[in-house]
């Protein structure tokens, strides 16, 4: 159980999201509970891939802590029941302490087997609710009496997508808000790609979704006060496969992002990453090669100790410093 001072990350399953997350200072980790979004194998089936992933998942994150795991790239809205149970004993064969993510409109075989996860690994379940759909009553109570626990060893999660929350209006209409175990407000406005900001310049991008929670949440207004989830510099939406990217980097800060944007990474400007690195370690944002392992990655390409990289390294990089960032902005709020 957590409350409003805890970090929820909203992760894909990639390599960069596990370097990021694998790469976090141990204090950290007891501060932050990550959703893992499960991405789908290039070559493998989902029954295949399970036991892989989770051991991956292991090595990264650790069997100490729980985290939540949503398979919902793997079979789409309606869920899958075998998919899940493959998943899901593949993650208790790892030791992981993963807990299931339930949406609305999965068919009943899929909440029956999320039914039987719950009761066999006692860690409850994450209903995630899309933010206009959270006053569904008949909805959520349907869900919540076919797996059969009680919402105070459930936890909840009102997802505002790609835009900025409105918790005042919103979280009065959720029933039984103070029931539920922990509370949880998400939401993702990194921009789904990076192509249409200006090369050559460092650009700011606002953090609406951290700037929202932070405002409502210290306004006193609020029947509960819910955590903190994003999506890092990530957009809502399917794992990307990266196609031909731009060598970037994105840079979180209290209010926005910096990012700066580079040549086509398959056209050879991987180096431009050299002066990209300087010119963030020159700048007063740049927190300094110490606050984490993406930013000490970052100092030494800037100092040329280590090549320029590539697009999976230029994101665990940034991934790393936003979740330490967002973790310790949580943790060291003023007025929370």
């Amino acid at each position: 159980m957590f409350d409003h001072k805890h970090y929820v990350p909203i992760l894909k399953t990639k390599a960069g999201e596990r370097w990021a997350i694998a790469n976090l200072r141990q204090r950290t980790k007891s501060f932050i509970t990550p959703l893992f979004e499960v991405h789908k194998h290039r070559t493998m089936s989902a029954v295949e891939y399970a036991p892989e992933l989770c051991e991956d998942l292991a090595s990264v994150w650790g069997t100490d802590l729980p985290f939540f795991m949503d398979t919902t790239w793997l079979h789409g809205a309606t869920g899958d029941a075998e998919i899940i149970h493959a998943v899901f004993e593949s993650a208790r064969n790892s030791g992981l302490q993963a807990i299931p993510v339930v949406r609305r409109g999965y068919d009943d075989a899929t909440y029956t087997e999320i039914q039987a996860i719950v009761a066999e690994d006692g860690l409850g379940y994450l209903l995630r609710l899309l933010s206009n759909t959270i006053s569904d009553a008949a909805t959520i109570n349907d869900i919540v009496q076919h797996i059969g626990v009680p919402i105070s060893s459930a936890h909840l999660m009102v997802d505002y997508r790609t835009v900025s929350m409105n918790l005042p209006i919103d979280l009065p209409q959720i029933p039984n808000l103070s029931q539920w175990q922990t509370l949880i407000a998400a939401s993702g406005v990194f921009p789904a790609s990076v192509s249409g900001i200006p090369i050559g310049n460092w650009n700011i991008i606002q953090r609406n979704d951290w700037m929202s929670w932070i405002e409502q949440l210290t306004s006193g207004q609020l029947p509960r006060q819910p955590a903190f989830s994003d999506y890092a510099m990530r957009s809502p939406g399917a794992p990307s496969d990266f196609g031909d990217p731009s060598v970037n980097l994105r840079y979180a800060k209290s209010a926005h992002w910096i990012v700066r944007v580079g040549g086509r990474f398959k056209q050879g400007h991987a180096p431009d990453m050299f002066r990209i690195c300087q010119e963030l370690v020159a700048r007063p944002e740049f927190d300094g090669q110490n606050f984490s392992v993406g930013d000490q990655a970052i100092f030494e390409v800037a100092t040329q100790v280590s090549g320029p990289g590539a697009p999976q390294q230029w994101l665990q990089w940034c991934m790393n410093h936003h979740i330490e960032f967002t973790s310790q902005e949580i943790r060291n709020h003023p007025l929370l």
